[in-house]
């Protein structure tokens, strides 16, 4: 699942730096057409390739059904986790370079848009999640990546370039530890045929509607309060991962 986060990574930082490097401002609605192209090419290569497996499904258990597990706090806490993780990630990093390119910074948008490149450092960060959450639980790991984003949201503040590149970094390696563990911590508490695939599923579901909920409501506090009330805004919401990290150390 580490790799799974990671392989996620790529396709985060691939878009923005596609609509940031690779097209000029006046041309960015051609970098949704070259995204939809890979889109295809992929479903494609994915149809061809990937096997039919479904002589070997297993029978869904009754405990496997959406209602049940809806109905678990143990998993309901890490879709909140993973829910408002990417919302105060995405926020970050999609409001990002309006803040690089006004006072005190002043980039432009193809420098702002290099920015994104620290994205990459989940391709580390994600499997050794993985690995970390064997040798020390999911609960640790979770508590390390909410400490390593707190650190980097309250270093976000500073207007000094070297600070905001470290806390980026920062953001994105904690980041992608606490959802490495919590999609890890997901898969170790259901064996297949007990609604494996079903919980995955309200896991991404709950990941995206959080994402997307947070980059709207982030919208008009950073249109009406400026970029530090945006970053108070999501150290907010990393308190819902705190208390995810604490209830799996507790429960786990």
């Amino acid at each position: 699942m580490g790799n799974y986060v990671a392989a996620t990574v790529l396709g985060g930082v691939g878009g923005r730096l596609i609509g940031g490097m690779l097209f000029p401002p006046d041309l960015w609605r051609w970098s949704f057409v070259f995204v939809a192209a890979l889109i295809a090419i992929a479903t494609l290569v994915a149809w061809r390739t990937l096997p039919d497996d479904t002589e070997n499904r297993k029978p869904i258990t009754a405990n496997g059904s959406l209602a049940d597990l809806l109905k678990s706090p143990n998993l309901l806490m890490l879709y909140a986790c993973g829910g408002t993780g990417l919302a105060l990630f995405a926020t970050v990093f999609n409001y990002l370079p309006y803040r690089l390119t006004t006072a005190p910074f002043d980039l432009s948008s193809t420098v702002a848009a290099g920015f994104y490149t620290c994205y990459l450092l989940g391709l580390i960060t994600a499997p050794m999640a993985g690995e970390l959450s064997s040798r020390f639980g999911f609960g640790n790991t979770l508590l390390a990546g909410v400490v390593l984003v707190a650190t980097a949201l309250f270093a976000l503040m500073s207007d000094e370039l070297a600070v905001t590149i470290a806390a980026l970094l920062l953001l994105s390696a904690g980041y992608f530890t606490l959802h490495s563990a919590a999609v890890g911590s997901l898969n170790s508490k259901l064996v297949a045929g007990q609604g494996r695939g079903r919980a995955n599923a309200l896991y991404i579901m709950f990941y995206y509607i959080g994402g997307s909920l947070g980059i709207q409501i982030g919208g008009y506090i950073y249109a009406w309060g400026g970029w530090t009330n945006l970053i108070v805004f999501c150290i907010v919401l990393l308190l819902v991962p705190l208390c995810a990290a604490i209830f799996e150390k507790r429960n786990g």
